[in-house]
């Protein structure tokens, strides 16, 4: 997303200098006879900018509201046990501050909103958990499909929920 941003940024001073000096450049060669149109080239060189600058902002945004996929995988750490090696990456930071939680914290912190929040905020937890580390399942990755299943098992108190299907 940064390229575009810098070249929006470009696009929109170059834009900007192009309207402001269109009518005093002299061999203006965008034009009909003695009509120049290097002011309308300058705004639309000016709205390309605006436009990439937004669409930046824009890809920045989802990513900041959720927009990766949760994912699991073994952080493949020698001499400790799977609860630690365990990991799943969480994008909306509700497990974890740092985007990744061990199955061993999750289970922790899953016990905790089990005591303290009780069953609504439990079910919007497991709705939205649930459904994402259910498409590895569902999909058939391998390893990733039995880390899954570990983490559902929590969710679910022990028992692994059948995966959605999703229809693409």
């Amino acid at each position: 997303m940064g390229w575009k941003r810098g070249l929006g940024v470009g696009l929109l001073f170059v834009g900007a200098f192009i309207i402001l000096t269109g009518k005093v450049i002299t061999g203006a060669v965008i034009g009909i006879g003695e009509e120049s149109y290097l002011g309308l080239l300058g705004l639309l060189v000016f709205i390309i900018g605006v436009f990439l600058v937004v669409i930046s902002r824009v890809g920045g945004l989802e990513k900041e509201l959720g927009g990766e996929e949760i994912r699991v995988y073994d952080s493949e750490k020698l001499g400790v046990s799977k609860e630690e090696r365990y990991s799943m990456k969480d994008p909306y930071r509700f497990f974890a501050e740092s985007g990744e939680v061990s199955l061993r914290d999750f289970k922790r912190i899953y016990e905790n909103i089990k005591t303290k929040e009780g069953e609504k905020y439990l079910e919007r937890v497991r709705e939205v958990y649930g459904e994402g580390i259910s498409s590895f399942i569902g999909a058939g990755l391998g390893e990733e499909k039995e880390i899954g299943k570990e983490f559902l098992k929590v969710l679910y108190d022990g028992k692994v929920k059948r995966p959605s299907k999703r229809v693409a």
